[in-house]
C-alpha cells in the first residue's frame, strides 16, 4: 500500500510564515504605485487646466483669471475643457479633482494665485480682482498658478455653482502668506502633504511640476519681482 505524504505542521506554518512576509513586503509597494498613479493623474488635470488658461487667455486679450470672485475660472475654464454642457454644470469635470483629495464631495481640489503686487519693491501683496494679463507676470516659468488645495474641516465644501456663487470659492485664492504651506492648520489654503511632502504645481507659462512644501514660498506667487 502507497501512502500520502503531506505538509507537516512545522512545514506548514513555515510557509504561512513567507506567505505572510511576501504580503507585508508587496502591500507598501502597491499603495506607493497606487499613489504614484493619484499623482501623475493630478499633473494630468493641472495640465489640462493649463491648456484651458492658455486657450482662454488667446480669447480674452491675453489676459488669465486670477480669482474665484470676480471671473472664476472654474466656470470660465469649462468650454476649453471639452464640455459642452452648461458652464455651471463644472462639478461633472474630474479635471478639477485631485485624485488623492481625501473628501469625495468636495467638486474643486485645487487654489489659484490671487496675489497681486503693486511693484517689485512692495513686500505685502494684495488679493488680485478680475483677470491679468500674461505680460504682467514677469518670471512665467517659476511663478505658480494653481496647486493642490489643502483640505481640513475649515474648508467650506462646494457642490454646485451656486457654492462658487455664495462666496465660499474665495477658499481658492491664494494672496497671504499664511495660505502657503508653511502656514498652520486652519488657515493654510496650499496642501503641505497632499502628495509626499509637498504637492503639485501648475505654472502660469504652462508646465507642471512636483514641489516640496518646504520650498514653495511667496515668491513663488510674485507676478512682479
Amino acid at each position: 500500500m502507497r501512502t500520502q505524504k503531506g505538509f507537516t505542521l512545522v512545514e506548514l506554518l513555515v510557509v504561512i510564515a513567507i506567505i505572510g512576509l511576501l504580503i507585508s513586503l508587496l502591500i507598501p509597494a502597491l499603495g506607493h504605485a497606487r499613489d504614484q498613479a493619484k499623482a501623475v493623474a493630478c499633473l494630468s488635470n493641472l495640465r489640462q487646466l493649463g491648456m484651458a488658461m492658455k486657450m482662454y487667455a488667446e480669447e480674452y486679450e491675453d489676459q488669465v483669471p486670477r480669482d474665484a470672485d470676480h471671473v472664476n475660472w472654474i466656470l470660465v475654464f469649462r468650454p476649453y475643457l471639452g464640455w459642452s454642457a452648461r458652464v455651471e454644470d463644472y462639478q461633472e469635470l474630474e479635471v478639477y479633482n485631485c485624485p488623492k483629495y481625501p473628501l469625495m464631495e468636495q467638486t474643486v481640489d485645487y487654489v489659484i494665485n490671487a496675489w497681486t503686487f503693486a511693484d517689485r519693491n512692495k513686500r505685502e501683496g494684495e488679493e488680485a480682482g478680475g483677470a491679468t494679463k500674461l505680460s504682467v507676470f514677469e518670471r512665467p516659468d517659476s511663478t505658480i498658478y494653481l496647486a493642490d488645495s489643502e483640505d481640513g474641516a475649515w474648508r467650506p465644501i462646494l457642490r454646485n455653482a451656486d457654492d462658487l456663487r455664495s462666496g465660499a470659492a474665495d477658499s481658492l485664492d491664494i494672496y497671504r502668506t499664511s495660505h502657503l504651506p508653511s502656514a498652520p492648520d486652519g488657515v493654510r489654503r496650499v496642501a503641505r502633504e497632499r502628495h509626499r511632502e509637498g504637492c503639485n504645481c501648475l505654472y502660469v507659462d504652462g508646465h507642471v511640476d512636483y514641489m516640496r512644501a518646504k520650498d514653495i514660498t511667496e515668491q513663488m506667487w510674485r507676478d512682479k519681482f
